[in-house]
């Protein structure tokens, strides 16, 4: 999964997740990955379609220092052939954001490098995180048991015993309603972030289970040796 798949693929694999999801190609020899896919999601939050950046090159989508950063952090994956995760600031679509990446890498049949992974803008306006990455979930986990704190509070208020009927029509219900839809959706953020990655960790964990065919292997030496060669003596 996500290593065979062609571009088209890939965009209906990644419009089952909720979290912005992209994945990128490099031929060996190649130096700019080119963008394979990008979700609905990816295209609501940096402002890009789909349709106007498939098949282009990093470096034909981002200005120049941003590509070269980008594409430095995609060879980093592969080239280890780790997930690596990190923050970044992109300027997409003439916007300057913020983003919590998580990159997956795999190698297709015909040897091409590829990562496939989840980019979630962080909200650079507000004190409070926004982004969903792993190492965050931690403070999304506190922000809703804070959220369901007041939830209950206010349930106590409510049953108070003698508490009058007056002073219980008196209680804020649209209060109470915000707090669970912002609890709700904090959590729903969660879920979102953790079923796109354990679903991406579990497919990198089969590809690199799956037995090399000689093909591959063979294609992986050659890669090895050439690299080899390329370095100063």
């Amino acid at each position: 999964m996500f290593s065979q798949e062609t571009g088209a693929e890939l965009r209906l694999a990644l419009n089952d997740f909720d979290v912005p999801m992209f994945a990128a190609e490099r031929r060996p020899g190649g130096v700019f990955f080119r963008l394979l896919a990008i979700n609905v999601a990816h295209e609501a939050a940096s402002g890009i379609s789909h349709e106007h950046s498939v098949g282009k090159t990093i470096d034909e989508l981002l200005p120049p220092d941003d590509a070269a950063l980008v594409n430095g952090r995609y060879t980093m994956c592969a080239d280890s052939g780790a997930p690596l995760s990190y923050e970044e600031e992109l300027t997409m679509d003439g916007r300057r954001q913020k983003w919590n990446t998580a990159l997956f890498p795999f190698i297709t049949p015909k040897g091409n490098q590829r990562v496939v992974g989840t980019a979630v803008v962080v909200d650079m306006n507000r004190g409070l995180r926004q982004d969903r990455g792993f190492d965050d979930i931690r403070e999304l986990a506190i922000q809703s048991s804070f959220q369901l704190s007041r939830v209950i509070a206010y349930l106590d208020a409510v049953n108070t015993p003698g508490m009058s009927g007056a002073a219980r029509a008196g209680v804020d219900l649209d209060s109470v309603l915000n707090l669970c839809r912002s609890t709700d959706s904090i959590l729903n953020s969660i879920r979102a972030v953790i079923e796109a990655q354990a679903t991406l960790r579990a497919a990198h964990a089969e590809a690199r289970a799956a037995p090399a065919t000689p093909d591959r292997t063979l294609r992986h030496t050659s890669r090895t040796l050439a690299n080899m060669l390329s370095q100063p003596p």
